[in-house]
């Protein structure tokens, strides 16, 4: 048997997207369109979008994950609750950022007081530096994004796009997240 093609494979996952387009108008062709989904990731990217990569290496993952991920989702993940699994993982995330702020906030009003540049309550870096700034700054938007490009489309609707490796990798992202307000401290201020 020979093998394919860079070429070839890029023509069958054109072939794939087109399937994926046709099938989205029909809601009871879900299952295939994640099975034809999957597939097109495998030959996108070869051996990363390959869900069989991730089985097995169960105490691996755990050592990654953050602890409040590891309890809030990975469970579900394992399952095969995906969707529930990656929203639970950001809603932790911000439920730990209200554990150590006691905020009642939510959302962007949340983040904005917990990590505003001007009178912050959880300090990311050395705030009285550019550099510390811009990471300030930069993690303070890249939660605002968690929140409304992860969260929101999770929590508001059940139909989703991900498969095993997209899944874990919204919880190592969470767990990322999860580990820099673990890790900040508190405002002198």
């Amino acid at each position: 048997m020979t093998e394919e093609s860079f070429e070839d494979r890029l023509n069958r996952w054109t072939l794939g997207e087109l399937m994926i387009e046709r099938t989205k108008k029909n809601i009871y062709s879900e299952r295939k369109r994640n099975r034809i989904e999957t597939r097109i990731a495998e030959l996108k990217y070869g051996d990363e979008g390959d869900p069989s990569l991730i089985e097995g290496d169960e105490d691996e993952i755990v050592r990654i994950l953050h602890p409040v991920i590891v309890k809030s989702s990975y469970k579900l993940y394992l399952d095969g609750h995906l969707r529930e699994a990656v929203l639970n993982s950001v809603t932790a995330v911000f439920d730990l950022i209200r554990a150590r702020t006691a905020s009642e906030k939510d959302g962007d009003a949340l983040i904005g007081e917990v990590f505003s540049l001007a009178n912050p309550r959880l300090v990311l870096s050395e705030i009285e530096t550019e550099s510390g700034q811009n990471d300030q700054k930069g993690f303070m938007q890249i939660y605002k994004g968690a929140y409304q490009g992860i969260r929101n489309p999770k929590a508001h609707s059940l139909t989703h796009d991900l498969n095993r490796v997209k899944a874990l990798q919204y919880l190592v992202f969470a767990s990322l997240l999860a580990r820099r307000v673990e890790q900040a401290h508190e405002s002198s201020a």
